[in-house]
């Protein structure tokens, strides 16, 4: 699987990402990671230089602020042929195991209808958290199958569509299958998709991009439990007003820097009403020597 992560003035939470999925994923050799990141002090392109030495194997690129989105994107796609594709943020905190023999991927290799695989989302989300609104789940069947896209005939018989839309369209975080955090799609499908996009020219305004021009699989398929989630600890970027905590990026990184790491064991096996969660930063206890 191609994993591109999108990370600026995160070291601390990249590193937290990579070393969750690492243990949690049994054969995370058969990935292939890229990191597109942004830094805007040299203190935290000294935290990106920490992560890439912890890990060797992860692909880093430094974002190009004059060159548009897609090309370096494309560069990234293109770079190793693989079947399926996810695109991550470094909020994000992988907290239950999982593999690419799981059902869902199981699932979504037999049934070409399915438009992605969600990692993050599952039966209990009901909670919006950029929205601050709480929708029902839809209909989920004995694979935790769902449509986001209601059947052209339903559409059609309908007299008011947007009644239709409005009450029978999945909503919130199970609205679509373009999103960014952890979205599972087929990587030849995606670069034929990806290609007919407009002209994104920040990394805020792709997925945006990608929501208003879905692709057209009517079908989605998520975990039972979740297998990441958004671990909002604050905000880097003032492009979106979303909820978020409180922790000071700089502060991050200076501990960062001086050697101490984010836990996430409190994390681990837990199920969320929300995508997104707001805590305090927890650390690991020091190593005795």
């Amino acid at each position: 699987m191609r994993i591109i992560v999108f990370s600026k003035n995160r070291a601390c939470q990249l590193e937290l990402l990579l070393r969750s999925l690492t243990e949690q994923m049994a054969d995370s050799s058969q990935l292939f990671i890229s990191v597109l990141y942004f830094a805007d002090t040299p203190e935290f392109t000294q935290g990106y230089a920490t992560v890439q030495s912890l890990f060797p194997d992860v692909h880093f690129v430094e974002e190009e602020k004059n060159r548009s989105l897609n090309q370096q994107l494309l560069s990234l796609l293109q770079m190793k042929e693989m079947e399926l594709l996810t695109y991550l943020v470094d909020d994000l905190v992988f907290i239950n195991s999982f593999s690419l023999s799981d059902p869902p991927f199981q699932q979504f290799a037999r049934d070409p209808d399915i438009a992605a695989i969600s990692l993050r989302l599952n039966p209990n989300v009901t909670l919006c958290q950029p929205q601050g609104k709480s929708y029902r789940p839809p209909p989920l069947d004995s694979n935790n199958v769902w449509r986001w896209k209601p059947k052209e005939k339903i559409l059609n018989a309908c007299l008011d569509k947007w009644k239709l839309l409005k009450y029978f369209r999945p909503r919130g975080d199970w609205a679509h299958p373009m999103y960014v955090d952890g979205n599972v799609w087929r990587l030849g499908e995606y670069l034929d998709y990806f290609q007919d996009l407009p002209e994104v020219r920040k990394v805020t305004k792709l997925e945006p991009a990608m929501s208003a021009l879905p692709m057209q699989s009517p079908k989605m398929v998520c975990y039972p439990k979740p297998r990441i989630v958004n671990l909002a600890l604050n905000r880097v970027d003032s492009v979106y007003d979303y909820p978020c905590g409180e922790e000071d990026a700089n502060d991050l990184n200076d501990r960062f820097l001086n050697g101490e790491r984010l836990s996430y064991h409190h994390l681990k096996k837990q199920t969320f009403s929300s995508c997104h969660i707001i805590q305090k930063a927890r650390w690991l206890e020091p190593k005795s020597e």
